[in-house]
C-alpha cells in the first residue's frame, strides 16, 4: 500500500492538535499499531474506522478541516459497500461496474445525473 489522502490529512491534524497516537486509538477502540498503519497506509481504511474518526474529530476541528479529512477519506476509499442493497440494486451496480471495466462509455444523461449529485429514490436521469 502507498499513504493515502486520508492517512496523511488524519495524520497531519492530529499532530495539530497535539492527539497522541494511543490516545486517538483509544477513542477509537483500535490498537495504536492499527492506527498508526492506516496512517502510513499499510492497512486499508475501513468505514467504521473513518467514521469513528470523523466524529471523534469533528469537535476539535474547523468545519474547513472537517470538510478536508471527509473529502480525503471519500478519496481514500477503494470500495462501496453493497451489501445493504436489494438484490436488483446491487445487479445494477454490478452492471454499471462492468461498463466501465469494458471500455463502454455511459450515457451522456447518466454521466450529468450522477455528478449533479440530485440522486434521489425516484430520480431519474
Amino acid at each position: 500500500m502507498k499513504l493515502t489522502p486520508y492517512g496523511l490529512c488524519v495524520r497531519k491534524i492530529r499532530l495539530e492538535l497535539g492527539l497522541a497516537l494511543k490516545d486517538m486509538a483509544a477513542s477509537l477502540s483500535v490498537s495504536s499499531a492499527y492506527l498508526s498503519s492506516i496512517e502510513l497506509g499499510e492497512k486499508a481504511l475501513s468505514y467504521k474506522v473513518g467514521d469513528q474518526a470523523l466524529a471523534f474529530l469533528a469537535p476539535k476541528i474547523s468545519a474547513e478541516q472537517y470538510d478536508e479529512l471527509q473529502t480525503a477519506f471519500a478519496q481514500s476509499m477503494k470500495t462501496v459497500p453493497v451489501s445493504e442493497l436489494q438484490a436488483d440494486e446491487r445487479n445494477l451496480v454490478a452492471a454499471f461496474a462492468r461498463k466501465m471495466s469494458d471500455g463502454k462509455r455511459v450515457p451522456e444523461e447518466v454521466l450529468k445525473w450522477l455528478k449533479s449529485g440530485d440522486v434521489e429514490d425516484n430520480a431519474q436521469p
